[in-house]
């Protein structure tokens, strides 16, 4: 399940990023980037009224992209306290969200590749048995 929620917290994140660049890469019509001369809704022009919404509508997903990372993270952070080994948290952390190699991984902990893999198997047997 800590898997899962970590893919989760993955997706979230790069929804959040991909976001952000629409947001950087949006460019107005007019110079002024905000008021156009000769337009029909309240001082912009049509390409520029087009470009504020889309602006706002990019703004709103970047919130919600926002807030959803924030969630995701706070859950994941939970699911691994919960896990009451250190160790064991930090090498899912490792390997799941950095993806790290199993051996880049393990020397972080100190481990062995085979005590590491191991430490998460039997974690993951016994979070299976508790769901």
């Amino acid at each position: 399940m800590i898997v899962s929620q970590i893919r989760k917290l993955k997706r979230v994140e790069e929804t959040l990023k991909m976001a952000k660049a629409d947001l950087a890469s949006l460019s107005f019509g007019c110079q002024s980037h905000v008021f156009c001369s000769g337009g029909s809704r309240g001082g912009y022009s049509d390409p520029t009224a087009k470009a504020v919404m889309k602006k706002e509508m990019l703004e709103n997903r970047v919130r919600a992209a926002e807030t959803g990372c924030k969630h995701e993270r706070e859950l994941m952070e939970r699911m691994l306290q919960e896990i009451g080994d250190e160790t064991t948290a930090k090498l899912l952390l490792d390997r799941y969200y950095y993806e790290l190699k199993w051996e880049d991984a393990a020397a972080r902990n100190g481990l062995k590749v085979s005590a590491a893999k191991m430490r998460v198997k039997r974690y993951q047997d016994s979070e299976g048995r508790v769901a």
